[in-house]
């Protein structure tokens, strides 16, 4: 039977290229792209392979009958041998067994890719890369051969069974023609444990494919009509390939694979393969007993596997790191925190081990440092001044202990003098004694710090330092101005208080204040005033500066337009100097007069007071004493230039939201006491609902509409007021659905 195979191998040339030339130079060409980045030289040869993959072929010597010719190494017919799913693997033992005739002429593949492998891995390991190049070719092409089923059968060329020819037709005639359509993905490689053991796994596998190539070629023939004399036709071919296209391409993947494989398990069992840590060293110099510094070392897993960490630190006392388990990905990078924390004074100096589960050494980091005894200490390494607004004042104080037997000098560098201030900046501490410096927080900006302020000193050449971190952001305010006149004040620090710069939608670039000989244009606005507005239209106007909680401010006797702080604050709230003091109602205004119950932060009021005296306005304040007030009605003087008839009139607003959906709100004035109805009604004057009908003290009103259970459309809202004045006003409002 050998003698057999030497004849057809004479006499078909083809038969000497195994997957043909087309199918060895794919397989070793795309083999590379599987391969990590730490195996770059095998990445830059990948041309080399594909033009060097059938050197192999080329060796043949049929005059060579010994064990280790090259005509044996590209096949085994494995299905010759009894039981061949347990064949013993060991070459010895089988020869042995069956001896070696039988042995050398069924074919020496598996040990072949064995041979290869260990060639493979003594160049790596010195170095000959020319040598290794051939030798990473030729595997390639071992390889190949196991994962082409006709090469693992001593059915190889369907001699036995009809199917002639076959071995060229299929390996070479069809792969030559659909071999643009034979595509490999990028998979995941392996370290191979036990290659021999893997080898046999993979020619089992391709041997159970024989069949299926012997029936597409029986399938192949009845489709084309083709007997199997002379030339296949091409829909001979095209059948074959349409039976046997997922096996070729599925063989074609595993190959790939595997040959990645075994260039990585050589790469690994040489020693070139290694993953150190960058930086392989940490030095942390010099650093006083009691303080700690921290340092970062990144691993990448160049290799193609998952790496998976177990750190091992013989000094956990002194050196601690982050984290202590990791598992890493192939290909990207993992970081570790190294922190030196000396428990003692001395050198210290550790190997840090970085144990895994690959077949690799163990991956190392130097770690080194030392310490000393610091002759003085500071009570606190970070300051923390949290959030704060543009132009307020927080501080913090550092204590300096000086443990030392000399007098101690410090110097205190401030990196932000803008908007930090340190008080004292110098410092002479005795021996054995304390004391301490301040760190003003006073920003100027808007923005987030994050600073470090040193201690300098002549006890030594160490630099003490502490960290300061603090946000500013800007208070704002903002007003809601309403066209026509508004009583409105400044409840914060502003940055500046020219009303054209805060007020730039105001008619005028003047307010109106009001003291003891009556009203006063004004066009620096101060806190704790109340100053009359007047604006084109309503709108949202935004103020920046500081906030002010607390105020005091100035009553004269008789009528004052006071101010509000940043904070709503209720009447009940407020207290004067002196308590006996005798105050009216406190009136707001909203197009009318109205009685308040608040102090709204940016809004103005009326007080009349019987004498001077003064007024606190705390936005904290829980004042239980309360205030004096004669709450009889008074009507406070009316906005600059207009007649008193605007706190005399009654008023109906238009409700609002209008259109609403489904409720809104009516406000309306009684400048007195009176008696009220205020009713709905429809498009077509018919009575829907009466909201108020009865006697209501004099002030502002509101009362709220819910137009749930009625129909869209437009409503009437009527107030209408009896006595001897009289007074009826109509609004119209739209209900939408």
């Amino acid at each position: 039977m050998r003698h057999f195979i030497l004849i057809i191998l004479l006499f078909l040339p083809e038969l000497a290229f195994t997957w043909g030339s087309t199918g060895h130079k794919i397989i070793n060409r795309r083999a590379t792209r599987n391969l990590p980045e730490s195996m770059s030289i095998f990445q830059a040869d990948s041309l080399y392979y594909e033009a060097h993959a059938s050197d192999a072929d080329n060796r043949r010597d049929y005059n060579d009958l010994s064990l280790y010719a090259e005509q044996w190494r590209h096949y085994i017919d494995i299905d010759d041998y009894p039981n061949f799913q347990n064949l013993p693997k060991d070459l010895n033992v089988l020869i042995s067994i069956y001896g070696l005739t039988r042995v050398k002429e069924n074919g020496t593949n598996p040990w072949a890719v064995i041979w290869f492998l260990d060639s493979l891995t003594a160049q790596l390991a010195r170095n000959d890369l020319e040598k290794v190049k051939q030798t990473a070719s030729d595997i390639g092409h071992y390889i190949a051969d196991g994962f082409q089923p006709l090469h693992c059968t001593v059915n190889y060329n369907g001699q036995l069974t009809g199917n002639d020819g076959i071995h060229s037709r299929y390996e070479t005639t069809m792969l030559n023609t659909f071999q643009s359509q034979i595509s490999t993905q990028v998979s995941d490689i392996q370290y191979i444990t036990s290659p021999i053991d893997y080898v046999f796994d993979y020619i089992i596998y391709s041997n159970s494919l024989v069949d299926s190539i012997l029936q597409a070629d029986n399938y192949a023939k009845a489709v084309s009509g083709w007997s199997g004399s002379g030339t296949a036709p091409s829909t001979y071919y095209n059948a074959l390939w349409d039976k046997t296209k997922n096996l070729t391409i599925a063989a074609f993947q595993k190959a790939t694979t595997t040959l990645a494989s075994f260039w990585y398990t050589a790469y690994i069992n040489s020693g070139k393969l290694q993953i150190l840590p960058n930086p392989a060293q940490i030095n942390f110099a010099n650093i006083p007993l009691g303080s700690s510094v921290t340092d970062s070392v990144i691993i990448k897993n160049t290799t193609a596997e998952e790496l998976i960490l177990n750190v091992v630190n013989p000094d956990t006392q002194n050196f601690q790191i982050v984290p202590s388990y990791a598992v890493i990905p192939k290909g990207v990078s993992q970081k570790f925190y190294v922190n030196f924390n000396p428990s003692r004074v001395s050198t210290f100096s550790e190997n840090i081990i970085f144990n895994h589960n690959l077949h690799i050494p163990p991956i190392y980091l130097d770690v080194q440092g030392s310490s000393y005894q610091r002759t003085f200490t500071i009570n606190q390494n970070t300051i923390n001044f949290s959030n704060l607004f543009v132009g307020d004042i927080r501080k913090d104080s550092v204590i300096i202990n000086n443990t030392s037997g000399t007098n101690l000098n410090v110097f205190i560098i401030n990196p932000d003098t803008l908007n930090f201030n340190v008080n004292p900046i110098n410092l002479s501490i005795p021996a054995e004694s304390s004391d301490k410096f301040y760190i003003i927080f006073h920003p100027k900006i808007e923005s987030s710090f994050n600073l470090q302020f040193m201690v300098n000193h002549n006890l030594g050449t160490d630099v003490v330092t502490f960290n300061v971190t603090g946000n500013s952001i800007i208070y704002r305010i903002n007003f809601s101005t309403k066209n026509d006149w508004n009583l409105i004040s400044i409840p914060l620090k502003t940055f500046d208080s020219t009303v054209t710069s805060l007020f730039s939608n105001s008619l005028m670039d003047y307010f109106y204040s009001y003291g003891e000989s009556g009203y006063k244009t004004e066009y620096i606005l101060k806190n704790g005033i109340g100053y009359w507005a007047k604006f084109s239209q309503s709108q949202i106007v935004q103020i920046p500066g500081i906030p002010l909680y607390t105020d005091t401010l100035e009553l004269n006797a008789g009528w004052n337009m006071i101010g509000s702080v940043s904070g709503d604050i209720p009447i009940q709230s407020l207290f004067t100097e002196p308590p006996d003091l005798m105050l009216s109602n406190f009136y707001g205004y909203d197009g009318f007069y109205f009685i308040a119950d608040t102090l709204r932060s940016g809004s103005a009021y009326w007080v009349k007071a019987n004498s001077k005296g003064q007024l606190i306005l705390n936005s904290f304040s829980n004042n239980k004493r309360g205030l004096n007030i004669n709450s009889t009605p008074l009507n406070p003087p009316p906005p600059p230039g207009i007649s008193e008839e605007i706190v005399k009139n009654y008023i109906l607003h238009q409700n609002y939201p209008n259109p609403f959906n489904p409720i809104t709100h009516i406000n309306y004035y009684l400048p007195e006491p009176a008696n009220v109805r205020l009713t709905i009604y429809d498009l077509l004057g018919k009575e829907i609902i009466t909201l108020f009908n009865g006697w209501q003290e004099g002030g502002k009103k509101s009362v709220e509409f819910d137009g749930s259970n009625l129909p869209a459309g437009v409503y009437f809202c009527k107030l209408k007021v009896s006595g001897e004045t009289g007074y009826t006003s109509v609004i119209k409002m739209v209900l939408v659905k």
